[in-house]
Formats: C-alpha cells, sequence, structure tokens
C-alpha cells in the first residue's frame, strides 16, 4: 500500500487531498477503512470529516471538507483486518480562519458523503 503525503512529510499544503493506492500486482483487502486525524492542542487526536473519492481501480482520495491547520501533526489511519498502516505530516500554509457552517438546505445537501471515518468494501471497477 502505498500513503500519500508520505509517512514523515513536512511542510504538506493545507489544501491537501491524501491518496492511499496498492500497486503493482497488490490488490486491496476486500474491506477496509481509512480516516484522517489531526493532534489538537494537548496531544488528543481528533478525526477530520471528509469525502472518500475513488480515483482509479486501487486508488482512493481523502478530500476534506474544509483545509487543514497550519503547522499541526495529521495522519492518515488505514485499517484492514490484521493489519493498520498509519502515515504521519505535518502541514504548512496559510493559517485557517474557521466560521461556523450555514444549516443545510435540504436532505441531500446535509448527506454529502462526508464522515469522520470511510469502510470500503473492495470490487474490481468493470471493464
Amino acid at each position: 500500500m502505498v500513503v500519500a503525503p508520505p509517512n514523515g512529510a513536512r511542510d504538506v499544503d493545507t489544501r491537501v487531498k491524501p491518496r492511499i493506492a496498492w500497486r503493482g500486482d497488490a490488490q486491496p483487502p476486500a474491506v477496509f477503512s481509512v480516516s484522517l486525524k489531526y493532534q489538537r492542542q494537548g496531544g488528543d487526536f481528533d478525526p477530520v470529516r471528509t469525502r472518500l473519492e475513488r480515483l482509479g481501480e486501487k486508488e482512493w482520495q481523502l478530500v476534506p471538507t474544509f483545509p487543514l491547520s497550519s503547522g499541526t501533526l495529521h495522519a492518515v489511519v488505514v485499517t484492514a483486518p490484521n493489519e493498520r498502516v498509519e502515515s504521519w505530516f505535518i502541514t504548512e500554509g496559510d493559517p485557517v480562519h474557521f466560521r461556523s457552517a450555514p444549516p443545510a438546505e435540504s436532505a441531500a445537501e446535509a448527506d454529502d458523503g462526508a464522515a469522520f471515518e470511510h469502510t470500503v468494501h473492495y470490487h474490481p471497477l468493470p471493464k
């Protein structure tokens, strides 16, 4: 499995969209979960709300619902039966100013596919 940004990366742009992929003959597990976490002041870790996009046969991208905080430790966490991979990175970029999100206009807008953790049931793409 390949995770980007790679473990230990520094100066990662706050608008990063982390990716996970399996290369060559390696196959994704039948079921796996993926999430993005960040370290709060005080050392605790909290999840980041993201959408998961499939980019290809064996590649996915996490899309944060807002830019990540600058100067913050983040981790992409992939968990499968008998396996857990964590890729840690530090962001750098313009300071982020947060504001409250407006209320959802509709149920469809409220359910935009964003979540704190995504479970993938892998199936090859039709050819």
